[in-house]
This record gives C-alpha cells, sequence and structure tokens, in this order.
C-alpha cells in the first residue's frame, strides 16, 4: 500500500495562523505495518489565550504520543491514548504557565484547541477526533463528513426533534457554535472515534480540515474543488475558499491522503489485538460467508444424487396420492458489508467554548520547524504564526519533517 498526502494551509484575514497539523513518518516500515500513515490537524481556540501555542503543543504530544504505539495496542486505542496525553499537555501548560517553553504564558490561562487525525493502514481508515474540525471521505466524486462535531448545535437539534424547542429556536441559539468538548478540558467529555476499520477503495481520498474551510464553502463547493491528487485537492480547496471573499476569514489548513494499491496488496489485514478487532476486514468475512454457503450447497447436492435412487424407490412402493415436504426458500446470506458513513453536521463560524478550560505542556522533541519547502520548492518562512514569505497564489503549502508540527 502506498499513501500519497497533501496539504495546503492559509491564514485567512486572521493576523495570527493557530492552525497547525503534521504526519507521521513514512521512513520506518516495521512501524507503518502496524501502526500505519497518520495525518492531523489542530485548530487553536482564537475565543481563549495563546491558540497558536495550545494547537502546536497539542499537534506535538499527539504525533509523540502516536509514535510510541507497539505492536500489542490496537490503532484506535494509540489514536485515543495520544489524544488524550495530547489534552494533559494542553491542560498542565494552561495551568503551569508554560513553564520551560518561551511561549510567555501566564499560569492560569485558559488554553484550548481542536484536533482530528486519520490514520491508514493496509486499506483500513481510523480516525478521532475532539473539538468541530473534520475529516471526510472522497469516494465517487462525493464528500462525506466521517465523524461527528463536538458543538452543541447536536444538543439543540435533538431538543428539536422532541419537540423540546422549536426547529427554529434550534437554529437561531447563541450558542449553537459551541465547543461541548475540546483539548484543554480537565477531563475531555468527547471523544469520535472508530473502533472498526473503515474499508478503502482504490480512488478514495480522506480529507482532513479545519473549520475555516467547511464554514465558508457549502458542500457542492467542495466537492467541485476536490482533485485526482492530494495535492490538487488541497490547493484547490484553499484557492476557492479564499476567493469566497470572507471579510472575517479564519485561519484554514487541509490534508488529504490517498491510499493508492500496489501490486501484491490484499485485503485490509484488521486488528489483531486489543478487541480482536477484524477492522477492515469485511470484504474477508463477506468471501468466508459466501464459501459456507457454497459448500453448504454443493454438500447438499451430493447428499441429493446419492438419495436420488432410494428416494425413486421408495415413490413406486409408496401409494399415497401425494407427499412432499412445504420448504421455505433458503434465506440469502447476511451482508456484513461496512455501513454507509454518516453525515456530519456543519458547525458554526465562531469557535467557544461552552464552558471555560485549561492546558499544558510535557517534554517535547525538539522544536517544530519554523521554515520549510512549499510542495513547489520556494521557501516559505513562518514567524509567529504569521507568513513572512507568500506564494503567488496565496496559498502556502508545505511538507512538515515526520513527527513535527507546523
Amino acid at each position: 500500500m502506498r499513501y500519497v498526502p497533501g496539504n495546503a494551509q492559509h491564514i485567512g484575514s486572521r493576523e495570527e495562523q493557530e492552525d497547525s497539523f503534521g504526519f507521521s513518518s513514512m521512513e520506518d516500515g516495521g512501524f507503518v505495518r502496524h501502526g500505519g500513515f497518520v495525518g492531523a490537524v489542530a485548530d487553536g481556540m482564537g475565543g481563549l489565550e495563546h491558540g497558536r501555542e495550545a494547537s502546536q503543543a497539542a499537534m506535538r504530544a499527539f504525533l509523540c504520543g502516536y509514535g510510541r504505539k507497539q505492536e500489542t495496542e490496537s490503532i484506535p486505542e494509540a489514536l485515543e491514548r495520544s489524544v488524550r496525553e495530547a489534552n494533559e499537555v494542553v491542560v498542565r501548560m494552561g495551568r503551569d504557565g508554560g513553564a520551560g517553553t518561551t511561549a510567555g504564558i501566564a499560569a492560569g490561562s485558559a488554553l484550548g484547541s481542536t484536533l482530528v487525525a486519520a490514520a491508514l493502514r493496509d486499506r483500513s481508515l481510523y480516525w478521532v477526533s475532539v473539538g468541530d474540525s473534520a475529516v471526510y471521505l472522497w469516494r465517487n466524486r462525493r464528500l462525506t463528513q466521517l465523524n461527528c462535531p463536538h458543538t452543541f448545535a447536536r444538543v439543540l437539534n435533538r431538543r428539536a426533534a422532541v419537540g423540546e424547542i422549536s426547529r427554529e429556536q434550534a437554529e437561531q441559539h447563541p450558542d449553537r457554535e459551541a465547543l461541548t468538548s475540546y483539548l484543554g478540558e480537565p477531563m475531555l467529555r468527547e471523544i469520535d472515534r472508530n473502533r472498526r476499520g473503515f474499508h478503502l477503495k482504490q480512488g478514495d481520498q480522506i480529507v482532513v480540515c479545519t473549520d475555516g474551510v467547511f464554514k465558508t464553502l457549502s458542500s457542492e463547493q467542495m466537492q467541485a474543488a476536490m482533485g485526482d491528487s492530494p495535492q490538487r485537492s488541497c490547493e484547490a480547496l484553499v484557492e476557492r475558499t479564499l476567493a469566497a471573499g470572507e471579510i472575517r476569514q479564519d485561519n484554514l489548513t487541509v490534508l488529504a491522503i490517498a491510499a493508492e494499491c500496489e501490486p501484491g496488496d490484499g485485503e485490509p489485514a484488521g486488528e489483531r489485538t486489543g478487541e480482536g478487532l477484524a477492522a477492515g476486514s469485511t470484504v474477508m468475512r463477506q468471501v468466508r460467508n459466501r464459501r459456507r454457503v457454497l459448500i453448504l450447497a454443493l454438500s447438499g447436492a451430493v447428499l441429493a444424487a446419492a438419495a436420488l435412487p432410494g428416494w425413486r424407490a421408495w415413490r413406486r412402493l409408496e401409494a399415497a396420492p401425494h407427499r412432499g415436504v412445504d420448504t421455505a426458500p433458503p434465506a440469502a446470506p447476511q451482508d456484513r458489508s461496512q455501513a454507509a458513513p454518516r453525515p456530519g453536521v456543519r458547525a458554526a463560524p465562531v469557535k467557544a467554548p461552552l464552558a471555560a478550560g485549561s492546558r499544558a505542556t510535557t517534554s517535547l522533541p525538539e522544536g517544530a520547524s519554523a521554515q520549510g519547502t512549499t510542495a513547489a520548492g520556494t521557501a516559505l518562512r513562518v514567524s509567529e504564526g504569521k507568513a513572512a514569505t507568500q506564494l503567488q497564489s496565496g496559498v502556502g503549502t508545505k511538507m512538515p519533517k515526520p513527527g513535527e508540527p507546523f
């Protein structure tokens, strides 16, 4: 299996870039065989303090945590553990004031960030998310959101569905856009993840982005921007977002990953640890079920053929007008195909928590690189979150070093 990543990022109309993103390393083949390839984005909460520092610390901690995954740990377990470690870092940074860093964070600061990550292993996809950043599946020229956003809109929609409030009240509620879960809470309220791998097909792309994209573009506009390569998809999504001309355009970051099948690639290997996941092996189960049905059918045919002479003799001896057994038609084999991904709920433009949180830092790897290279090879420098060199297209694209956020 070959993983092809792409990315694009822009500051929008904000004065500081509060989004961070990163990829795991593809160089360690042994790790990739059990850990796969991961892409993640984090969106620092501008409604709180030090959003840029929060997202960068969360991204470093998450990538570091996932990099410690062992073969005995399943991918869903490793993703959740890494998210919880990232949360501890953000909480501790806020509580202790960023001790050991140069961020200038006062003790007791309220910090927060969203985080969403997608892990691809063989032909299986796993994701984990906290907050309202999104992961999408691009298949058959359609984008479908896979994760569930943690916004108060979900609570309002449920209340409207049972008649507690009107649909109009739900749509116009002032806290509709507020986050119900985010990194920086002492106790995470919600983590969205899939326990069984989602089976990928040739041509699929996984898109991970912050809300600066999908709160500006409609689903149809996002679909129209998707290209035939992950890098083209990311650049087109950012360009279309900027072309919309929003006066208060939020930071925007997009990652895309394609899993391309190579000769000799089999079906998803799935998890063999933890919960005994057969993740991603739905097709193999279907094949086994069909084999069982075929074997039973052949066995029945053989037995029928062997019994036919005796049955004819018995019929000649019997004088009853008719004998028979009413039989129901054989049941169709159970369909165990992967359920279709559920559509997500679009969140609203402003990111604010329902309850204030705090945040922290563990020992992190050597700091993130502040200078990188664009996909076209053009130098792109970032100074305190602001692009010091901007590409002609207005889209900053960069491949960070594996395990380091950008």
